[in-house]
């Protein structure tokens, strides 16, 4: 059972690149900060804070505003809010999406976002205690991209998990958006596949922060198109590619999680690019 009453909560980050040995710009940066009221059958959080919108699949990254939580079984989730920028999918940036569409195939005139986007998002998620969990979703997005009429995005996104015992549990999720990257990059042609997403992934238990020694592995497969995956949590596969992952993680102390995982991925647009991606993280939490 949530203890009630009102918390702040924050997220400190720090990147290394470990070809290089080097971070973004060596810092350790505030990347959320909230207020958190937990009461009977109802939250509500302010701030700088994450998604909890299928935020796996569509977006995991923080923006600006208040959510409001709400019911036992089956909760209701509203958020709104403003997304900075370096929030969203490089690929509304004219930057492409970690190759997602290479500068040979597009114009000079991409469509960079030039200001905040607005978001909006309503959640449903059930949870009885049985073995079978349900989600689903719809989430806007207005980019306020420079030089796009009518540039609004809406996402629909639905997921289930069922676990089989108290060690083994299948997620699976799927989402949809109404916009293609046809809509943004002129020279684009026919169908870029980037309006939908998928997931799968079999786990197998998980690391416990509180109990050291726990651990946990998982195998999935991931479809992400840029246009509805806009930051997923995947750090194995990226926005724009399709790929299997695989990954661990452990607790070796108290309040610190480290985690492994490894991407073997293709892009979605150009199925010649293939990446293979490695990826860090430890977590400690206080």
């Amino acid at each position: 059972m949530r203890k009630q009453g009102c918390s702040l909560k924050a997220r400190l980050e720090a990147k290394t690149d470990l070809k290089s040995d080097q971070g973004n710009d060596g810092n350790v940066s505030l990347k959320r900060i909230w207020a958190q009221g937990d009461y009977n059958n109802f939250q509500v959080k302010l701030g700088k804070l994450p998604s909890t919108v299928n935020n796996t699949l569509v977006f995991d990254n923080p923006y600006s505003g208040a959510a409001v939580t709400f019911g036992k079984n089956l909760k209701a989730t509203l958020e709104a809010g403003r997304v900075g920028t370096d929030e969203l999918s490089n690929t509304l940036n004219g930057k492409g999406v970690r190759g997602t569409i290479t500068k040979a195939v597009l114009d000079d005139d991409t469509y960079a976002i030039g200001k905040a986007a607005s978001y909006q998002g309503i959640g449903l998620a059930y949870n009885d205690g049985s073995k079978l969990t349900g989600r689903a979703g719809y989430q806007h997005f207005d980019w306020n991209a420079d030089d796009v009429n009518n540039d609004d995005v809406g996402i629909w996104s639905v997921g289930a998990n069922y676990r089989f015992d108290k060690n083994v549990a299948f997620d699976a999720s799927y989402a949809k958006s109404n916009r293609s990257l046809t809509d943004y990059y002129k020279d684009l042609k026919g169908d870029d596949n980037q309006d939908k997403s998928y997931a799968f992934e079999l786990n197998y238990k998980g690391a416990q922060k509180q109990n050291v020694g726990t651990w946990g592995a998982w195998v999935a497969y991931r479809y992400l198109g840029a246009l509805t995956s806009v930051k997923p949590t995947y750090d194995g596969i990226h926005e724009g590619y399709k790929g299997w992952e695989v990954g661990m993680n452990y607790t070796p102390f108290q309040n610190v999680v480290g985690t492994l995982r490894y991407g073997d991925t293709k892009n979605l647009y150009e199925n010649d690019l293939k990446d293979k991606v490695f990826f860090g993280r430890i977590e400690v939490f206080f």
